[in-house]
């Protein structure tokens, strides 16, 4: 397969899977702890990175093609789960707001969202130049991972938000 198609896969593979993720989520409006599911989609996330970052640092040229479709594999869920936990945080942002707050909240999550990841890849570039992109890219998923353990222990009434039912 050539760099290019590669290239072209891997930066779409999030992309399929939050469309996946968003084409089998009849069962989200079931969960009744979002805070537990945020916090369970974005360690699934932290490890598919993980899986995506030893997927490319086992890759020869022998076994690029198999990898490859591991790494798009990981990353297509990766990108399923982080649709999932970006439902239930806009719709606990909606519920938690006051009318007068939701607006400016709901700016401030776009800007979070939009502009949080372009700051992590360039940290994540800079971890790629210092260790390597296998490295960087698996030791960021563990990072993400003990990063949500610490902020549940920080904040443990978040692992009990349940939604409200009126």
């Amino acid at each position: 397969m050539s760099g290019g198609v590669a290239l072209g896969l891997l930066f779409a593979a999030m992309s399929a899977g939050a469309v996946i993720g968003g084409v089998f989520s009849g069962w989200l409006p079931g969960v009744r702890y979002q805070g537990r599911a945020v916090v369970v989609c974005i360690v699934a996330w932290g490890l598919a990175m993980v899986g995506f970052g030893v997927a490319v640092g086992f890759a020869t040229p022998e076994s690029s093609v198999a990898l490859l479709w591991v790494a798009l594999g990981f990353l297509a869920f990766g990108g399923a789960v982080d649709m999932v936990s970006a439902a239930f945080r806009s719709t606990m942002l909606q519920q938690v707001a006051t009318d007068e707050m939701r607006g400016r909240l709901q700016g401030v999550f776009i800007v979070v969202v939009a502009g949080g990841p372009r700051i992590g890849d360039v940290l994540h570039g800079a971890a790629a130049f210092a260790v390597g992109t296998a490295a960087a890219a698996a030791g960021g998923g563990v990072l993400v991972v003990i990063g949500v353990g610490l902020a549940c222990l920080a904040f443990p009434m978040f692992l009990r938000y349940r939604v409200r039912r009126d």
